[in-house]
């Protein structure tokens, strides 16, 4: 679901409480959340209605009725509740610089998973650590690489609190220097990590929450997770396909590309409700 800049910072205020969209089906679940521009929104009811009120239109930031009612309208109009849930969590994981000793090899066990097809991790970190603030696709031509699939790794990266996006191109957060910093020797007893080695699988295999306590990557991921695997599953796509379609929620465009949106191009009502939006 994307957010304008001046609906997510309605939203933070607490005088957006309300959004309208048209959808062939609902593309959040009531009780989810998802990452914008301003943290964690939280999704109340999500309704299919025939119209909207005067009252309800100015509670989704809107001047008027037509303004939140319009669009595809051969598509189902759908009101969603809307509330701010807190600060990004991978705002804080982003500014720290320490690892335990679990914590650096549960991260470079995760990259080497990413890593298993075709490595790419270590040097698009590098890659952005040397040429900060550098255009998504010069960085990508510079690996011989497509830029969709190179800035949906990077917003993966992102996921783990290592890089930060900018205006234009990238940097690397705190916590990533200090992981390059710390892998840089080329420990490959560390690199090499296999994740079975792990004392605590990630996804427990009766589904449920694992009781020991979470750090912010995880919760971040499963603000997505519990809101859009179903509808990857839906898309076909395996697990792997899915896990980039969780991850990858941020187009450019839209504040600092911090937006809930599966990767690829938004779809058309989608790009007609933000063009409607930043032209008001």
């Amino acid at each position: 679901m994307l957010l304008d800049q001046r609906t997510a910072d309605g939203i933070r205020r607490g005088e957006v409480t309300l959004a309208f969209r048209r959808w062939s089906s609902p593309r959040v679940t009531p009780g989810g959340s998802f990452l914008s521009s301003v943290g964690v929104v939280l999704v109340g009811a999500v309704d299919e209605v025939g119209g909207a009120t005067p009252d309800e239109a100015r509670a989704a930031g809107a001047s008027s009725v037509d303004e939140v009612v319009g669009g595809r309208t051969e598509l189902p109009l759908f009101r969603i509740g809307l509330s701010w849930g807190g600060p990004d969590p991978r705002d804080a994981l982003s500014a720290d610089t320490t690892f335990t000793a679990q914590q650096l090899a549960d991260l470079t066990a995760r990259l080497a998973r990413w890593d298993a097809r075709t490595p790419w991790t270590r040097q698009t970190l590098e890659l952005i650590r040397d040429r900060p603030a550098t255009r998504a696709p010069d960085l990508a031509a510079s690996l011989g690489r497509e830029t969709a699939s190179f800035k949906r790794d990077v917003r993966r990266l992102k996921e783990l609190g290592l890089t930060h996006s900018l205006e234009v191109g990238y940097r690397l957060s705190p916590r990533g220097r200090a992981y390059l910093d710390r892998v840089g020797g080329g420990d490959v007893g560390v690199l090499t990590r296999s994740p079975v080695e792990r004392p605590v699988p990630e996804h427990p295999p009766d589904g449920r929450q694992h009781p020991l306590p979470r750090d912010a990557t995880q919760d971040a991921g499963d603000l997505r997770a519990r809101d859009e695997r179903s509808q990857a599953a839906d898309d076909g796509l395996d697990d792997d396909e899915a896990d980039h379609y969780l991850l990858d929620v941020e187009p450019e465009g839209l504040g600092d590309d911090r937006c809930s949106e599966p990767h690829g191009d938004p779809p058309e009502q989608d790009q007609e409700h933000a063009r409607a939006q930043a032209g008001r």
